[in-house]
């Protein structure tokens, strides 16, 4: 497994990131094709309804990706899950055409927190975006050479209890 990170600035602060037309057209198409779920935060205020679609295809969220998401992006109070289905690329544009435009904050009232998971519940993609930060976790079959492809894209370690130091 390789993990990679997207942030939404450089290392001194100065310069801004997005990953937004065709690349955020190949992360969802990547997503969809890798994964089995989508889970956001909703706000009971937003501006905007989500697509009704994605209300029709929400399902309990599991335990597993409950507990991902707190350890990994915040509070999993409001979380939605919703099963992948043929329109969600269409769906999930209408929402937002960025991926740092899914916040409610900033002028945007939009859900928070895109992550996707695979059939065995795994993380594929996840974002914390308020602290700007998205990450793809790339198992040895899946091609995301698209969107890695983007120079702000950096691959992490990611260390097993098996590969830390003695």
């Amino acid at each position: 497994m390789q993990e990679f990170c997207f942030s939404d600035t450089d290392e001194t602060g100065s310069a801004e990131y997005d990953i937004e037309g065709e690349d955020y057209a190949a992360l969802i198409r990547s997503c969809l094709s890798y994964c089995k779920y989508m889970c956001f935060r909703m706000h009971e205020d937003l501006a905007e309804p989500i697509p009704r679609r994605m209300l029709e295809h929400r399902i309990p969220t599991s335990h597993e990706i409950t507990d991902f998401y707190t350890r990994n992006v915040g509070n999993a109070v409001d979380l939605y899950t919703v099963v992948i289905y043929p329109e969600l690329f269409e769906d999930i544009c209408t929402v937002s055409r960025s991926v740092f435009a899914w916040i409610y904050g900033w002028n945007f009232r939009n859900p928070e927190d895109p992550a996707f998971f695979r059939h065995d519940g795994s993380a594929f993609f996840y974002s914390v975006i308020h602290e700007g930060l998205c990450f793809l976790n790339v198992r040895n079959d899946e091609d995301v050479d698209a969107i890695i492809a983007n120079k702000a894209w950096k691959r992490n370690e990611i260390r097993t209890a098996n590969s830390w130091p003695s």
